[in-house]
């Protein structure tokens, strides 16, 4: 299991393309509900290309990367 978040600063109703940085928490051990943390930072290039849109968390593929997508 994986939880997506902002930075604390933000709420989850703000403009995600002005966020420099997300975290990720994934359930290490369901049983003993151990979780990790991990901050992930965004490349400058990130507010020019998703300023103004709305991202949803939507999976890692099998190489680890992040998919974000709009809806």
């Amino acid at each position: 299991m994986i939880f997506f978040s902002l930075p604390q600063s933000q709420n989850l109703n703000e403009d995600v393309g002005t966020s420099t940085s997300f975290e990720m928490w994934i359930l290490e051990d369901p049983e003993k509900h151990e979780w990790s943390s991990r901050i992930y930072k965004l490349p400058p290039v990130w507010k020019d290309v998703v300023a103004g849109e709305v991202l949803f968390f939507k999976g890692v593929t099998a190489t680890n990367e992040i998919v974000l997508s709009p809806k």
